[in-house]
């Protein structure tokens, strides 16, 4: 209260700022469940992709890993700087060691390598893991890792929030207008009452009387 004096408002800006309020309040949790949504649409197409992606690696290196080619495998890896959201890369053998590695041109090499791991993938805060078994006919010959970053999605969300932001913005402006003309029906006849009853405490004039001007409780 010490902060916004509502209280001290008159009655036309009190309408003024719930209606405001309300319009606003309405807008953004509707704005917040549709970017709810769409992350989480967006979310799937990521894995969907990085998961299609792999299967096209996986079934390309089947030949360099039988034949033990590791340059075929490097080569065919470096065709991942097509997708630059791809940070590193890399083809095990079926015992556990590195056959080949791609990482983003400006990334920098880790220091530990991840284990391999049966079929999966998961999200982590700043990046999308994924581990695919390759295989030849029903025998496991390999593991591709794949690392995506999220920055598609972190730009998605920067972009919807300066979308919410503009929107909130523009209706705003109508919902103001809106106000001022739906307020006369409240506030004309309060402020009516508000006059009679300060006439009637000044000048002690117990004549005056209000004039009914709504058939609401306001009239009564």
């Amino acid at each position: 209260a010490r902060m916004f004096p509502y209280r001290r408002l008159s009655i036309q800006r009190k309408l003024q700022v719930t209606t405001l309020v309300a319009v606003a309040v309405a807008l953004f949790l509707s704005c917040v469940a549709f970017v709810t949504y769409d992350l989480v649409v967006f979310r799937h197409s990521l894995v969907r992709d990085l998961e299609t992606l792999a299967e096209i690696v996986g079934a390309n290196s089947t030949a360099a890993l039988s034949f033990g080619d590791q340059n075929a495998a490097v080569e065919l890896l470096s065709a991942l700087r097509a997708k630059p959201h791809i940070k590193v890369a890399l083809i095990y053998s079926s015992d556990g060691k590195v056959f080949a590695d791609y990482h983003r041109p400006g990334e920098s090499r880790a220091s530990t390598v991840p284990w391999p791991q049966p079929n999966g993938v998961w999200f982590e805060p700043n990046r999308l893991i994924l581990f695919h078994l390759i295989m030849l006919g029903n025998r496991p010959i390999g593991v591709l890792y794949l690392e995506s970053d999220l920055e598609e999605m972190h730009q998605r969300l920067v972009q919807f929030a300066w979308t919410i932001l503009i929107v909130l913005i523009l209706a705003s402006l109508p919902a103001l207008a809106l106000a001022r003309k739906l307020q006369n029906a409240i506030a004309a006849p309060l402020l009516h009452l508000a006059s009679t009853a300060k006439l009637v405490a000044v000048q002690k004039d117990y004549a005056t009387r209000a004039i009914r001007q709504n058939e609401d409780e306001l009239g009564d």
